[in-house]
Order: structure tokens, then sequence, then C-alpha cells
């Protein structure tokens, strides 16, 4: 299956051996590579700008052996996911203890400084049929405009309550760029989705007191926007 078609939460931080094919070339700087060398293993982790990109631990021949570099440190490489989208991958179903241990430390550093609201988020299965391919954090959500839901793309910030709050990831219908958004979830025909309630910060009376009832009955449940009070 295409790296395109896996949900994000089965590579995000996850092990994944990809045909990568002549991309083995882009890892000759860290290891020596051979024709036959058409495989990595890989795991996947956002960079400092959310893109989504895949850490190459080892490399091999086929399927099944390609753990050739695992035990070097460093990473032998990473690719964007424009670069890798296309090709054919298969979940590692139990990974090593060398995986493990290399990926975690690979991990620690690549994403230190990410708000412990937005990893909780990316690791929400519920989002992945919402995600950007490419872009963890970029989400679409629906505006509800004349009675008529339109979709526009948000990047996600942060969880307030019940509420799943970002930014507008592009200037949408007159509303700025980066203008604070607050997300309800919902059921649409089955499937998951997310309604912008709160555009900016500027709201009416009326539009203020909607949202702190919507808070208040949230908060009367013991619920937050993963459904429980405390997140784990």
């Amino acid at each position: 299956m295409r790296i395109i078609d896996y949900p994000f939460h089965q590579y995000y931080h996850q092990f994944m051996i990809i045909e990568a094919d002549d991309l083995t070339e882009q890892l000759k700087a860290e290891i020596a590579v051979t024709e036959n060398d058409c495989y990595v293993l890989s795991s996947a982790y956002c960079d400092a700008e959310g893109s989504v990109r895949f850490n190459v631990l080892s490399l091999g021949s086929d399927w099944q052996n390609c753990y050739r570099g695992l035990r070097r440190k460093a990473m032998l490489g990473s690719y964007a996911m424009e670069e890798v989208a296309e090709r054919q991958a298969r979940p590692v179903a139990v990974p090593t203890a060398a995986m493990i241990r290399k990926n975690a430390c690979f991990l620690k550093d690549a994403e230190k400084d990410v708000d412990e609201d937005v990893r909780w988020l990316r690791k929400d299965e519920r989002l992945d049929a919402l995600r950007v391919p490419g872009y963890a954090d970029i989400l679409i959500a629906d505006f509800l405009l004349q009675d008529e839901l339109v979709p526009a793309e948000i990047c996600a910030t942060g969880i307030e309550g019940p509420f799943l709050t970002g930014v507008l990831a592009e200037e949408f219908r007159g509303h700025p760029l980066f203008e604070t958004l607050k997300c309800l979830p919902y059921m649409l025909q089955n499937e998951f989705r997310l309604l912008v309630v709160q555009a900016g910060n500027n709201l009416s009376r009326q539009d203020q007191e909607r949202i702190e009832k919507i808070r208040a009955f949230y908060d009367s449940a013991g619920v937050d926007f993963g459904g429980m009070n405390i997140r784990s």
C-alpha cells in the first residue's frame, strides 16, 4: 500500500519499511549504498514547520532485509512526504528494541519544542481523516455560512476545554489569516468533523454568552475536547 493511503497514526512515531528505490541515493553521505539497496526502515516526525518527514533508520535489499545501519547512532537521512507519498510501504508489526531505542533518541530532540497540546492532537486518531497530507497540524474544519457548511484549512494550536483551537491556514472569505478559531467536534454522516463556533475575539455579547454556555455544558459533563478531563 502507498504511504499516502495510510492514516497518519500508522506511521507517525511508528515504523515502516518503504520501497524507496532511487531515493536511497540520497543516503550516500551517511552510508555506502549499493544498487540493491532499494528499501529503507523509516519512522515519521514533524519538523519545526510542522511538515511530516520520514527519518531513515536503516536500509537494505528487500522487505525482510532492511536493517543495515540500524546500529549507527545517527539517522541515515530523511524524506519529505511528497518524496515518498506514492511509494509502497509496509508497517513493522513488532519493532525491535534497537529500532525503538534509536528512534526515541532522535524524536526527543526533533520535537523537543512542540507544545504539549499539539503533541496530543497529533496522536488523536479521530483527526487523521481531516489532516492535510504532509502537514499533521493542518486540518479541514467547517464554517457555517448562511446555513451551508463550507470547509477550510486551519492550523491546530491547542485545546481549550471542549474546543480545539487554531488559526486559519490561509485567508478565507474575508477572515484574516491568523484569526483565532475555536472548533467543536461533531459527526456528519458517521464521519468525525470539526465545526468552527468562534472566529476571532471581537464577539458580540450574544456570541460570548453562547460560547460560555457551550463551555459550561461540557464542564458540567466533565469532558474536554478529547472526551475526558485529563489527557494522558
